[in-house]
């Protein structure tokens, strides 16, 4: 979850404002499911039934990136996907 802190503002001599202010620049929304048993967890990664990464910019309230995908993680032979690797690179890709 994102730090936050909390910003008082004066609104009129008699009345202020407090609310919860972001500190992080960024917010990584991870959602997936993998099975997790012996019978259906591949040696090593996961068989993901779905994963979506969302990228957040807080301060322009947008999302900088977004993937979805499905299928094997690393790491699973012979079936191996790159999940993990794609969504290490577009992350960096944003501070670049």
């Amino acid at each position: 979850m994102v730090s936050q802190k909390v910003a008082v503002e004066e609104v009129s001599p008699t009345k202020t404002e407090a609310y919860n202010e972001a500190s992080a620049r960024f917010i990584l929304h991870i959602d997936g499911y993998a099975h997790n048993t012996s019978m259906t967890r591949c040696f090593g990664g996961y068989m993901f039934e779905y994963i979506n990464v969302e990228l957040i910019d807080v301060r322009t309230n947008e999302t900088a990136l977004h993937y979805s995908n499905s299928g094997y993680s690393e790491n699973c032979p012979p079936l191996s996907g790159t999940i993990f690797t794609d969504v290490v690179e577009l992350v960096s890709e944003v501070w670049e």
